[in-house]
């Protein structure tokens, strides 16, 4: 999982479990995780639930993202942070879960057609 950085102030501790609790409830609330299957992408889109197109862009292999937040500070955000967290806890991304939908059903039509 991501490691954040020691804070220094109550403000940046402050910060950071807010952070975290925001990263937990996008989570919960079904934002999607599309990493590109390209490694040379190296990027994951996110999408807000009900949308069908990337609402943020996880940059150099999860460490930078587009958003406000990590512009602002240039260190984390809530959305490095869920997917970390998605990542350590093993939680399926849409892409995953897209391909093992369509291995299911490829084995279902070859298992069909034999």
């Amino acid at each position: 999982m991501l490691s954040l950085p020691t804070p220094r102030t109550i403000n940046e501790a402050d910060r950071q479990i807010r952070t975290v609790e925001y990263a937990r409830q996008i989570i919960a609330e079904g934002y999607s995780f599309w990493p590109d299957e390209d490694p040379e992408m190296d990027m994951v889109a996110i999408s807000k639930p009900g949308t069908l197109c990337a609402t943020y862009l996880l940059m150099e292999n999860g460490t930078a993202c587009d958003c406000l937040d990590f512009q602002k500070h240039q260190d984390y955000c809530k959305h490095i942070i869920a997917y970390s967290i998605v990542q350590a806890e093993n939680i399926p991304t849409m892409a995953s879960t897209n391909l093992q939908l369509l291995r299911e059903f490829v084995a279902k039509r070859d298992a069909a057609q034999a």
